[in-house]
């Protein structure tokens, strides 16, 4: 295939994608393996889900019930990971957060997350990580809510 997509080897999408609706087996096919970060679910997708976080303007933080997948969905940016890596990864961006200068212009974009993917960051400003952090926080504690009613659900 001759299209440029097909030269690169990133760990995202490029922004014109030659099909209208790609499939992961098809993202494989055009760009090559991807980065740890984005594998497959072991499921067929977020098909059966109980919604975490949800909030029109913020986003939404969703569990696959099949698979045990957490997706957020946050502004231009659509994060898939293990639902044991919600907790640390709320850790990481609280710290993050705390780590910031005092003065920092709150609108700038000025925050760098670096992701496992080489060469992936996300760019937040100070209102945009605490808008995440937030919705992180509640979807956690709906989480532990969910794990805690199982939990006496099988006794």
């Amino acid at each position: 295939m001759n299209h440029p997509a097909a030269r690169r080897r990133a760990c995202h999408l490029p922004v014109s994608f030659p099909f209208a609706q790609p499939d992961f087996a098809e993202i494989v096919r055009v760009l090559g393996p991807p980065c740890p970060i984005f594998t497959k679910l072991n499921c067929t997708g977020m098909c059966q889900y109980q919604t975490l976080f949800h909030h029109a303007e913020t986003g939404y933080v969703i569990r696959c019930t099949a698979c045990d997948r957490i997706q957020v969905g946050f502004a231009n940016l659509l994060l898939t990971f293990r639902e044991e890596d919600l907790a640390p990864f709320l850790r990481w961006i609280n710290r993050i957060r705390e780590e910031q200068q005092p003065g920092l212009n709150p609108v700038i974009r000025s925050i760098i997350i670096p992701s496992p993917c080489e060469g992936v960051s996300l760019l937040l400003n100070l209102k945009e990580l605490e808008s995440l952090i937030n919705m992180m926080e509640i979807a956690d504690s709906e989480l532990k809510t969910l794990q805690l009613i199982q939990l006496f659900g099988e006794s």
